[in-house]
């Protein structure tokens, strides 16, 4: 694939620029050194779901919020499922099955 002067010029001012400024954004207050994320805990929140809600964000598409058919008093565990380009929420829940209420 040939490429003109202009392109290569263009590219590489683009990634030394990019190299230059890299070091003034501070990401580590994102992300948890363990790759877990850090949240603070609500020790009053209760939920009356159970089972699935959709999300709302547009059809046909929509993310599903899925809780077990009992919900426990005690801290539940939170599972992110994300799809791919061409995958739907439902499909990606459906390979879990029967999860969420374990």
């Amino acid at each position: 694939m040939p490429i003109s002067r202009r392109t290569f010029h263009t590219v590489a001012a683009r990634t030394a620029a990019s190299l230059a400024f890299t070091s003034a954004c501070d990401f580590s207050a994102l992300v948890a050194s363990t790759g877990r994320l850090n949240v603070r805990i609500k020790t009053a929140a209760k939920t009356t779901a159970s089972g699935e809600t959709a999300l709302g964000l547009g059809a046909p598409r929509d993310g599903i919020l899925r809780l077990p058919s009992v919900v426990p008093a005690a801290p539940m565990p939170l599972m992110v499922l994300l799809h791919g380009a061409g995958g739907t929420a439902r499909r990606q829940l459906d390979r879990f099955a029967a999860v969420p209420d374990a």
